[in-house]
Formats: C-alpha cells, structure tokens, sequence
C-alpha cells in the first residue's frame, strides 16, 4: 500500500539511483553527480549549472523554491525517497517544478505547496511541451493540480481549436501518489499525446485523472480512489468530484490504451476501442466505446465519474440497467448512432443523458431521469431523428430536455414533472408519436397520437380521451399537439402492427417480400389474434389468423415475414394486404394496419 508518511526502504531507494545513473550514462553519456545541498544550495542553482547528462541528486531536508528546468537531459532525484525529502513551492501561484525541456527525471519527493489559483492554477509537476520525460515515484500533494501535461496554455473550448507546432509526448508517468490536490491528480491536457500513465494512486482530488483532447495515450494499472469511496464518506452531489474523464472535441481524441487493470474506487474501467461483440462485464467504474459496433453494457452502477457511459463513434449497441449517479453526464453520446438506451437511472448528476454532435436514430427509453442539476436529457449539434419515450424527466434544474442545434427528433410519452423548465428546443422537432397508438384510458379503448405529460399544462379534456384539446406550446415551431391530460402510467398502453412491402407494384412471377412490425408499447404482455388478409377491391382473397403472445415492451420486424412469388396467372389490378390484431375475449379490433399494391 502506498502512503504519504511511509519510509522507503534506503537500500531499494539507492539501487533505483544506481539505475537511473546507468541509465543516464547510456541515454545521455555519463555527466556529472551534483548534490544538493553540497555543491548548490538550491536545486534551482544546481538546475541553472547542470550541463545534459548531470543527475543532481537532493539530499533528506525540506527545500522552499519554484523549480524551472529548461535544459534538455537532467535526472533530478532524492537521496532517500519522498518521505525524507520534500519541495514547497516558495511561489504558491507557481508550479514547483515547470519542465519544458526534454528528456528530464524527476524521483523520489514530497511535492506541495502550489496552491492558489492567480494568475493561472499551479501544479506539483507541469511539463509544457516537454517529451520522453520520466516523473517517477513522488508525493505529489497540496497542490492546485498534482501532475498536469500540457503542449500550450491554449483553450480547447474554442471552437475550431488547432493542434499547436510544440508537442508533449512519450512521457512516463509512473508509480506515484498523487492526493489531497484542490482540482485534478493527473491531468493531460490538449495533444498531450502518446504519453504511458501507470502505477499511480490518485485520490483525495476533485478529478482523480482527466485527459482533454490528448489522444493515444497509455493508462496501465492506475488506482483512482474517489473521497465518496473512502469509510463513513458522503458523496458530493452532481459531478463535483469526478474519478476519471476522458474529453475530446474530435473523434481521434477518444483512442486512448486503458487498460481494466486501472480502477476507479476498486471497480476496473472498461474503455473498448474498435471491438464488435462484447457484452462489457457487471462490475464497471467507468465504461468507454470508442469505435465499437454491437456492445452490451448492461446492469452497471456507476458513481463519481465525470461520464458513467461514454459512446464515441459507436453504433448498434445497448445500454440497459443501469444506475449512474453523482457523475458529471451519467450517459454521454458523441457522433453515436443507433443505440438503444433504456431502463437507465440517472439520479443527481449534472447532466442525464446527453447526445452530441451527429448523435442520431438512438433510441431513448423507459429511463427515469431525475434531480439533475442542468439537464435531464441534452441534444446538441445536428443530432437528429432520435426516438425519446416513455422516460420519467423530473426535477431538472435547467431544463427537462433541450434540443440545440438538432431537428427531427420525434418525442413523446414522457413524463416532464417539476423541471425549472421544461422543454426548449431550437429547430423543430416533434413532440407526439408518428404513428396512432391504442390504449385504454378511464376503460374505454382509443387509438390515436399520443403526445407527452407536462405538469405545467392547463388544457382541458372535453371529451374525455385523456388528451388535451390545445396543443401544449414550447415555440411558434415547436408544439406537442396530443399531450396528455396525466401522466403516461395512467394510459393502458397496447401493441401496434405494421405491415409493409418492398415495392409498390409487381409483374406477375416477381417476388413479393411482405414485412411485419410489431410493437407493445405496454409493460403487459397480451394475447390477441393475429389476422392477415389479402384483399383485391374490397373482397376477401386469403386470409390467415393465429393466437400470438406479445411481451411487454416487445420489438419485432421482419421484412421477409412473408415470401411470395406471384403467380404467372396473377389479374391485373390493386390489391391490399391487412393486418389486424383482436382481442379474443372481446372481439375488440385493438389495431389495424393496411398497404396498398398493384400488379402490372
């Protein structure tokens, strides 16, 4: 176990000396051994005198000063490891040690003191457009940031931000106990690229590690322990303290090398790049799909981090069964397309569920979003034609949903129930479902559009249907002309079918692919008579009928549900095939579905 007051053991502290000098001496040619106190009294004069190829060497003893290195090939090291030898930043606006030279050392210390935000937030370590340097086996405590890489003190929030000419690559971040830092224990910032992050433990940080914009990076067999993890903790709300962040404003940004032997407060992360097939096991921290096609993440609960589910670039997969709170955006999509998110609780994080920049045809449902702090749901940035159902969005502090930037986005069914506000959307969108929908309300059986509840609504109900007679109105393009009169649980909600061909019309000997899609919007499993007719000016020709069961929730299609080829003999003339469902007992026709088609 790694501790801040731990003794190191002397014998194993000057055996890694040895190593890094032999090290030195081949990399850099053999330089001189500069000890501190000895020769310098400060570490910073020894700095200043080193030539490429020196090891300075700091004896046991508290040292107050800033430290900057701009001279390539130095190892800075303690004679006996950080528990006898600590640097206190004499400026605490300043970083302790500021590298931007490359191939530089830096072992073996207590690291502290940079601390106050002004002019700009200091580190323990900064390197600055340094490269292949090595930060190895330090204390890095009471600082703004504990370890922060960095090619450029530039923005990436700036829209259409660049990749400056310096870099920050190839360094080695290796076996270090970051903790008790104000704001972030490890920090990769914009194009810190290629860098290798491993054995560290990170805890007592508002972020435990966070990488901006830096892509193609390595984390092995980090340790994040969150305040919220540690014996008799409270968790503080909505994202404030985060475990692990990955960020980018471009896809390449995401392909990162994390490997499940990092943890986040004993929980391994999952970040799959590129994989097809996987369901991602029960016992996540984080997850992470970069690239991935047909991913199963399922029955997860996920604290503290800055996104519990991120998808980047990823398609046909499933979210389903989880419980997020406490993060910064519980399920975070980024140019992901046809996913299925459902029965996800988001419970007091900042955002719920957010989908951004070309996010589109996902599926949105049965989730309750609940107490977050901005948004329950957010579409951003041309995301469009998602599907957004049946979801409980309350107590947002923003707003329920907001669409920016994104259009046709079909919405409907949901609950919007003591928001601050609740709905805002920028472009039109579509606030009812795109097809009827039986159900049964105050037990009397209707079918038509359903729009959503919104507990702000004054509408009355002459008729008794459960929708309202006025349309609810968000802005002059944008109003939910069906929305109900109560919530969507107070609505017996009953399947629907479809029944669709691949073409309008046929030549006799042409094959006919007839397809069927089923739907039970309800949570209730039904038994109803499934009748097929096919017709040709209102007669009856065939005709098939069977008794099917139909789960709640149910999904079907099948384009080929039928295959028929027609018949040499075929007359001239338009046709039309039926499918109706009815409900036995009864003999209530529940839904019909008719399409139209000719033979030539």
């Amino acid at each position: 176990m790694k501790g801040g007051g731990q003794m190191r053991n002397k014998r194993g502290v000057r055996v890694f000396i040895i190593v890094v000098v032999l090290c030195s001496a081949v990399l850099c040619g053999a330089g001189r051994v500069i000890y501190v106190p000895d020769n310098y009294a400060k570490i910073q004069w020894a700095v200043d005198n080193a030539s490429a190829g020196d090891i300075i060497i700091v004896r046991d003893g508290t040292f107050v000063e800033n430290i900057k290195i701009q001279k390539d090939n130095l190892t800075i090291c303690s004679e006996n490891g950080p528990a006898n030898c600590t640097i206190i930043a004499a400026n605490k606006s300043y970083h302790v040690f500021e590298v931007t030279a490359d191939y530089i050392n830096i072992s073996g210390f207590t690291i502290t003191g940079a601390i106050y935000p002004d002019p700009f937030y200091p580190a323990g370590v900064y390197l600055l457009g340094a490269n292949y340097c090595n930060i190895s086996n330090n204390n890095v405590t009471g600082n703004w940031d504990g370890i922060e890489l960095e090619t450029t003190p530039a923005s990436p929030y700036v829209p259409n931000f660049t990749k400056p000419n310096n870099t920050c690559t190839n360094n080695l971040i290796k076996d270090n106990y970051v903790f008790s830092n104000m704001e972030t224990g490890i920090e990769l910032d914009p194009f810190s690229e290629n860098n290798t992050v491993v054995g560290n433990l990170i805890s007592g940080t508002k972020g435990l590690i966070a990488i901006h914009c830096s892509p193609n990076n390595t984390l092995i067999n980090n340790t994040c322990i969150n305040s919220t993890a540690l014996p008799n903790a409270t968790p503080v709300l909505h994202g404030e303290n985060y475990t692990f962040l990955v960020f980018g404003e471009d896809l390449t940004h995401y392909i990162q090398y994390i490997y499940p032997n990092n943890t986040v407060d004993g929980k391994p992360i999952y970040y799959l790049v590129g994989k097809r097939g996987v369901r991602v096991p029960r016992d996540a921290g984080f997850v992470g799909l970069v690239s991935c096609e047909n991913i199963d993440v399922r029955g997860q609960i996920i604290m503290s981090t800055a996104e519990g589910v991120l998808l980047a670039n990823t398609s046909t997969s499933t979210v389903n069964s989880i419980n997020c709170s406490y993060t910064y955006t519980a399920i975070y999509l980024y140019y992901s397309s046809e996913n299925e998110i459902s029965e996800v609780n988001t419970e007091k994080n900042a955002y719920g569920i957010v989908l951004y920049n070309s996010s589109s045809y996902n599926e949105i449902h049965h989730n309750d979003i609940k107490l977050n702090t901005r948004y329950g749901i957010l579409i951003r940035n041309l995301s469009t034609n998602n599907f957004i159902y049946l979801n409980n969005i309350t107590s947002a502090g923003w707003y329920g949903i907001s669409l920016n930037k994104s259009e046709d986005n079909i919405i409907f069914l949901n609950n919007f129930i003591n928001n601050s506000c609740n709905a805002r959307s920028m472009k039109r969108n579509i606030w009812n479902s795109s097809e009827l929908i039986p159900y049964r309300y105050n037990g009397t059986l209707y079918c038509n559009y359903l729009g959503n509840y919104w507990d702000d609504y004054n509408g009355s109900d002459a008729d008794g249907d459960g929708i309202g007679d006025n349309p609810y109105v968000i802005n002059g393009d944008n109003k939910d002309f069906y929305p109900l009169i109560k919530p969507f649980t107070e609505y017996e909600l009953l399947p629907t079918i479809t029944i669709f061909l691949d073409n309008e019309s046929y030549a006799p000997g042409d094959v006919m692919n007839v397809g069927l899609r089923l739907r039970n919007w309800g949570d209730i499993s039904r038994h109803l008579m499934l009748k097929i007719c096919l017709e040709m000016n209102g007669s009856v020709l065939r005709s098939a009928e069977r008794l099917i069961s139909i789960p709640g929730r149910f999904k079907y299609e099948n384009p080929n549900f039928l295959t028929i080829i027609l018949p040499s003999e075929i007359p001239s003339g338009e046709y039309t095939w039926r499918a109706v469902l009815i409900d036995p007992l009864t003999g209530e026709k529940i839904y019909e579905s008719t399409v139209a088609w000719r033979v030539i």
